[in-house]
């Protein structure tokens, strides 16, 4: 029975691995071409409003509250890509999605500023004082 329950854990720790993965701006670009991918932003609203990806939900992942209450509009069956600026927070994010049941995540390897340095597309550019 032991080896059982150890056996039972290993798989799901497994699947709990294959859930999440961290991919580059190439790859991160090339996924997003899947109808059904479902875009994050765990950025602060202040940082979205600096330029974001085309389509990216903004939901603040330092706001537990917020970030809870905007995650629960996306399908846990349907792939989720996430980033942030650099990738600490998203990694992070992309950890708790799959810790709480989304069947695949994706995290933007560098986050944002990977992603302008290799002059792609940003959206919804604006002054933000300081």
């Amino acid at each position: 029975m032991k080896n059982i329950i150890a056996f039972a854990i290993f798989l799901c720790s497994i699947t709990a691995a294959n859930a999440q993965q961290t991919v580059s701006a190439d790859m991160f670009e090339k996924g997003l071409r899947h109808p059904d991918v479902q875009l994050l932003d765990v950025r602060t609203a202040k940082e979205f409003k600096t330029g974001h990806l085309p389509n990216a939900l903004q939901a603040d992942f330092t706001n537990k509250d917020e970030f809870a209450h905007r995650v629960k509009s996306l399908d846990k069956n349907k792939p989720v890509y996430v980033y942030c600026l650099v990738g600490g927070r998203s990694n992070a994010a992309a950890k708790w999605l799959a810790d709480n049941g989304f069947k695949d995540v994706t995290d933007l390897s560098g986050g944002i500023n990977a992603w302008r340095a290799e002059s792609k597309a940003i959206v919804g550019t604006e002054k933000v004082p300081r």
